[in-house]
């Protein structure tokens, strides 16, 4: 009975499912494990369907509790990992809210052998929009370093910025978890507005700017003119006046974007 009354008034704040389905990849990573519940809560009442993948480490660590935590919100449901494919095609696009250093590593090398890698890779395959979370991994993650895992290691340190890099390159977009739904929702966007089609950091015309060039403000002045969405390439530094025109102009920089330094995921 009390879950029934939930999902009625759930569904009268809005989650009626009407803006597609998302397929939610789980790692096994606990980093910030509540607030990646409390985005997929959210996205559920802005209208989305989750079909959730757990891998064997996340379905061992915290299925059963993401699930409860759930229970109640219509939308929900596991994806079936014998028709991931299909049902793959019918999502809008992949979110990695919760992603461990195993998994980065994999999917940096192009290995898929769990259900959620698999998903995110074939996405980045079939051009939908592939958005991580990147702050269960980033040295700079307060959670790490209260755990003392900040990557003290330089080469250590490199490593990881080089395999977050390199998902930049194949077209993920990266950004820490406070950010995800933000970036959620302008993909959701560039996916519906013909005016700002969604366009994959990393794929299709190359970029204006060659590597480790900085981007002026008169660049996102010139560039506001025919472009609703910039894709800043691994190595290209923006600056801070050339963001600020950015918002002004209402241009959308996709690709390394979050609150950790930008500078080193070069």
């Amino acid at each position: 009975m009390i879950l029934e009354v939930v999902q009625k008034v759930v569904v009268r704040l809005g989650a009626d499912g009407s803006r597609g389905t998302i397929a939610v990849a789980l790692t096994g990573a606990t980093s910030a494990f509540s607030d990646a519940v409390a985005l997929l809560r959210q996205l559920i009442l802005d209208g989305f369907q989750l079909q959730l993948a757990f891998s064997p480490a996340a379905r061992s660590l915290y299925r059963d509790g993401v699930l409860e935590k759930l229970a109640g919100f219509p939308h929900v449901s596991e994806l079936d990992d014998s028709q991931w494919l299909s049902e793959l095609k019918r999502a809008r696009m992949v979110v990695v809210p919760l992603l461990t250093v195993n998994s980065l590593s994999k999917l940096a090398l192009l290995v898929a052998d769990t259900l959620p890698l698999n998903i995110a890779l074939h996405a980045l395959f079939l051009g939908k929009p592939v958005l991580v979370a990147v702050d269960g991994v980033h040295p700079d993650d307060p959670d790490r370093r209260r755990l003392g895992l900040e990557a003290k290691n330089s080469a250590l340190r490199a490593a990881v910025l080089d395999r977050l890099g390199i998902l930049a390159r194949y077209g993920c977009v990266l950004c820490d978890l406070r950010s995800l739904r933000e970036k959620i929702l302008q993909a959701t966007e560039a996916l519906e507005s013909p005016a700002l089609a969604w366009q994959a950091p990393g794929f299709g015309q190359e970029s204006p700017w060659p590597s480790h060039r900085v981007i002026t403000a008169a660049d996102v002045r010139y560039l506001s003119q025919t472009k609703g969405l910039l894709s800043i390439p691994v190595g290209v530094r923006l600056t801070p006046l050339a963001r600020e025109i950015a918002q002004q102009y209402g241009v959308h920089l996709e690709g390394i974007d979050s609150h950790f330094n930008q500078e080193e995921w070069s």
